[in-house]
């Protein structure tokens, strides 16, 4: 964008050109005023016409004029403002602009040219103006894109952002997330020093949740120091399953972060706040619910919880990333699709598979943990809700049974299938361990994604996304979804327009310190 001030008295017989090198620079005027011109990308801005009789259009449909190498003629009295104000021309580029050739306006007299001014004008693709760290290698897949390394202010005392992209995203689906995130924060003002991590998370098909979050534990063990290493303070934001690689990083190997954005966290809510008024009943299988809740997978943990030496204490999600919440400022969604519980514990394997385990995913892959017969499909075949059945095809343990037994006796008899065989160990790996967490030991609370987490955080770090209860503002309402409609998304913050969502970004920057 740049200024329009005019006089047609200064030359009376004077005409005015635009022109450009080979830039396939395109413009039009905007009806803004130049101290409100950052406003084009969040309100009904209209644009000016070089007709007089054309009908009022909104920016973002407006026709656009190329900008020739000989120059288009313009009537600079049609892009002024009220009383001869300076106007403002919006110029969109295919290409990089550079400041040798940037354009410049011309002013003609008598056929010649009487005056010329440059516009100082640089334009760049986005993805020059911001790191890329590729760690697929990291888990056997070639890297998208090599690492490479854009600081654009030079500067140790601008904060680094760090974004980590979150399950089932591929390496150009990571380049999109990175130069939307970006942009977005570069919009609302954020002046910082921006890096993007891609990682593997995309390992089989789209239901194959448990084995990329079990990924996201050696992800984070690899690349910790990697991360710690970058200058300045650090400002960790993470979308989904993402969340899973930050919180290890933080928690197990020393990260070293001023603020922790999570963005529809793909983790357990109990992971950060261990209180059991978090529990849902959906999260039970139908199959246990009859059997005392000391003989569950998900509970198996506390029976070694006074046993220092034993490392069965930690096969659980409460409290697992305890450390984490001193950093964290939860952006959450009750409209998340991805996120989404059923009512009840009645979830089939084919429910949501019209739109491939997009709805109830997360119920999907936590109930079916252990059942494995649908691997591949949204289940695992560790432990998990999985019955150890004898010979005859019958349970091992009946309920009744179970009702009879003591903590002590579930220790060395499991009515869960226990498996694979590294679970029943005393000394269990921390790597093995987040095996064991991710492919076959069931949360009992929803995703912290979907979940007000107001007892552990304050307010000013707890935001509900949804349009139903909102924590932030929607001062342009919302895109229309036919199918989830005023519901805020899984992925929202990327899919939806900025003039939707600008208002996210602002906290996101206001919550980082990011001005």
């Amino acid at each position: 964008m740049t200024r329009c001030r005019y006089r047609r008295d200064a030359w009376p017989s004077a005409t005015f050109r635009l022109r450009a090198g080979n830039n396939r620079l395109r413009f039009c005027g905007a009806d803004v005023s130049p101290s409100a011109a950052g406003t084009i990308q969040t309100a009904d801005i209209y644009a000016k016409s070089a007709s007089p009789q054309s009908s009022p259009t909104l920016l973002s449909a407006a026709a656009l004029t190329p900008v020739t190498n000989a120059g288009v003629a313009i009537d600079p009295a049609r892009y002024l403002g009220n009383d001869n104000a300076p106007g403002v021309l919006a110029f969109e580029a295919a290409n990089e602009v550079r400041e040798g050739n940037s354009p410049e306006l011309l002013v003609d007299v008598g056929g010649e040219t009487f005056f010329r001014f440059k516009l100082s004008m640089e334009i760049d693709r986005v993805r020059n103006m911001y790191s890329w760290i590729g760690t697929r290698h990291l888990s056997g897949e070639a890297d998208y894109r090599n690492t490479v390394y854009h600081r654009i202010w030079d500067d140790d005392s601008l904060k680094s952002c760090v974004f980590f992209h979150g399950a089932n995203v591929s390496g150009a689906d990571a380049q999109a997330w990175s130069d939307a995130v970006f942009k977005r924060l570069w919009l609302s003002g954020a002046k910082m020093e921006f890096y993007s991590v891609d990682w593997r998370s995309d390992i089989g098909g789209p239901a194959n949740y448990h084995q990329n979050a079990s990924n996201a534990f050696v992800v984070a063990s690899q690349l910790a120091s990697t991360i710690n290493a970058i200058p300045g303070d650090k400002v960790m934001i993470a979308h989904s399953l993402g969340n899973m690689v930050v919180s290890s990083m933080i928690q197990d190997y020393g990260l070293q972060v001023s603020k922790y954005i999570m963005c529809n966290s793909a983790v357990p809510a109990e992971a950060y706040d261990a209180s059991p008024s978090l529990r849902v009943p959906q999260l039970v299988h139908p199959d246990w619910e009859e059997y005392p809740t000391n003989s569950w997978a998900a509970n198996w943990h506390t029976l070694f919880a006074n046993e220092p030496n034993d490392d069965r204490k930690l096969l659980g999600w409460p409290g697992r990333f305890a450390n984490v919440s001193q950093y964290a400022v939860n952006f959450y969604s009750t409209g998340d699709e991805v996120l989404e519980l059923l009512e009840d514990n009645d979830i089939n394997i084919l429910t949501g598979i019209t739109s491939w385990y997009v709805q109830y995913s997360w119920h999907h892959q936590e109930l079916f943990k252990g059942r494995g017969l649908f691997v591949g499909l949204g289940a695992t075949d560790w432990s998990g809700w999985n019955i150890e059945e004898n010979i005859l095809g019958v349970n091992k343990i009946s309920v009744a049974e179970a009702l009879q037994m003591t903590d002590a006796d579930f220790k060395t008899n499991t009515v869960f299938y226990c498996y694979p065989s590294s679970m029943n160990q005393p000394t269990i790996p921390l790597l093995v361990r987040g095996a064991h967490l991710t492919q076959g030991i069931p949360a009992l609370t929803p995703a912290t994604g979907i979940t007000d987490l107001s007892d552990l955080l304050d307010q000013e770090h707890n935001f509900n996304l949804d349009l139903t209860n909102p924590g932030i503002d929607h001062p342009n309402g919302w895109s229309s979804k036919s199918s989830y409609p005023n519901r805020w998304l899984h992925s929202d913050i990327k899919d939806v327009s900025y003039y939707f969502n600008y208002k996210f970004y602002e906290k996101v920057i206001e919550k980082g310190n990011l001005r």
